[in-house]
């Protein structure tokens, strides 16, 4: 029987590590980015998904929406696919996406996706604050 999984945890961050006892290690966790000026090139942006109480196969889609909420900005080339036994599997996903370039300030939404179905969406702003000149 299959039953869909539950968002534990939805988190940004520049990089990931797995350390070698299999934990992840999230390194500069992002609420928000500040640029100086925009468009901005990111080396990385990591995208880590955690599902729980879920059974069976799935898809996962990770995307992105510019301010006017209709345009994608980034998305995962396919999506990722997710095995869950049963409802105490717990399944992380990590999503990176490589070089993102910002083009604009404002509110960005992420979105992800089970099965095509909308499980989480939340804001992520994107600010520029120059770099003051004087010191």
């Amino acid at each position: 029987m299959k039953i869909f999984p539950d968002i534990q945890s939805c988190i940004i961050c520049e990089d990931v590590r797995r350390e070698m006892n299999g934990k992840l290690m999230l390194i500069g966790v992002i609420p928000t980015i500040t640029v100086p000026k925009l468009p901005c090139k990111l080396d990385r942006l990591h995208i880590v998904t955690s599902l729980c109480c879920g059974q069976g196969d799935f898809s996962l889609d990770t995307r992105i929406y510019a301010p006017d909420q209709k345009t994608i900005v980034l998305q995962n080339e396919k999506p990722n696919l997710i095995s869950m036994k049963d409802t105490n599997t717990l399944a992380t996903i990590v999503q990176c996406f490589v070089n993102p370039t910002l083009h604009e300030p404002g509110i960005y939404w992420v979105e992800i996706l089970v099965d095509n179905i909308l499980k989480l969406r939340f804001p992520f702003p994107i600010t520029v604050k120059p770099i003051n000149q004087n010191g």
